[in-house]
């Protein structure tokens, strides 16, 4: 994982890194927007934990909307419970099944298409899966398809980077995703 390292390291308060050293999704956007493979660029970030670091160092940057769906309440690292400026925050409790978060992310999908972005990346945690000992959001690993699915009807170019996914049914997780993106 990446989206938890800031611009200087912990972000927005954290007490730790949480095991990330490098913002991968952040290097690559940034890298994407300063050599023109995009204008506008759109993160989404699927992960069970939120991604402060990501949040951080694209605050306030007008060519990039962060959005960012996950479990909040007492959970690492407690960041994440409201919206700021061009970063989305889409906080989920313990209880949410597969119904609520696909409805939540539908939400989500719309405000980055009015968005419009030429980009979009994904930061894509697996520990959203119901069964993982570290996250879990309710999700079948059938899910991740439909999210991969929903991503691709934005019909805009897609790369994605892992973050988070500790369960032993992370590896279909990751696959039904790719086909999702794919079909």
């Amino acid at each position: 994982p990446g989206h938890h390292a800031g611009r200087d390291g912990a972000a927005l308060g954290a007490p730790t890194l949480g095991f990330c050293y490098f913002n991968n999704v952040a290097i690559a956007s940034s890298k994407a927007l300063r050599i023109g493979v995009a204008e506008r660029l759109a993160i989404i970030d699927i992960d069970c934990h939120h991604g402060n670091g990501t949040q951080e160092i694209f605050l306030g940057n007008p060519k990039v909307l962060f959005v960012s769906l996950h479990k909040y309440g007492f959970f690492y690292p407690g960041t994440g419970g409201s919206s700021e400026r061009n970063c989305l925050n889409y906080p989920l409790g313990w209880d949410t099944t597969e119904e609520k978060y696909i409805g939540t992310l539908r939400s989500a999908l719309r405000e980055v298409a009015k968005f419009k972005p030429d980009l979009v990346a994904v930061s894509a945690g697996f520990d959203t899966y119901k069964y993982d000992q570290i996250g879990g959001l309710g999700l079948s690993t059938r899910a991740f398809r439909r999210i991969g699915e929903m991503i691709r009807e934005l019909e805009k170019p897609v790369f994605t980077v892992l973050e988070g996914g500790y369960s032993r049914e992370m590896p279909l997780c990751v696959y039904n995703f790719i086909l999702g993106l794919e079909c």
